[in-house]
């Protein structure tokens, strides 16, 4: 099976390495004196649910993996800013459908939810992988 978290992270980071905008696992960690401190990601994932079929055996699995975009709260409201915010809510959502996940939902501004002036937008994807063993 396909490590979702470590492919989660390889998509995010070839998708946004040119701008660069970084992505964590869990929680923010430090960055580098390059990176943009006013945006990030932090993302979750939840690997590996089994569906099994009418005989009992697991024919896929799913992995979800929530998103989270983080932002300046002060950006809201701005024209330009709005519109880059947009545009890297696009970027992310793409990137992620070419990677093979699903994102059939939108983002949803959840406002500052640690309270921290950032503001978060959330992605909620699935990753689903058949069971090699029972094909």
């Amino acid at each position: 099976m396909i490590d979702v978290i470590a492919f989660t992270q390889l998509t995010l980071d070839t998708a946004l390495a040119e701008i660069p905008l970084h992505s964590f696992w869990l929680l923010r960690q430090e960055i580098d004196g390059e990176a943009n401190p006013d945006e990030y990601i932090v993302y979750t994932a939840v690997e590996h649910e089994p569906d099994a079929g009418a005989d009992g055996e697991n024919l896929i699995y799913r992995s979800y993996i929530t998103l989270r975009y983080f932002c300046r709260e002060s950006w809201i409201g701005i024209a330009e800013k709005a519109a880059l915010i947009r545009s890297r809510l696009t970027t992310i959502r793409a990137a992620m459908i070419e990677g093979g996940f699903d994102c059939s939902s939108g983002w949803q501004n959840v406002g500052d939810v640690d309270g921290i002036s950032f503001t978060t937008f959330v992605l909620t994807a699935e990753y689903v992988e058949a069971d090699r063993d029972n094909s």
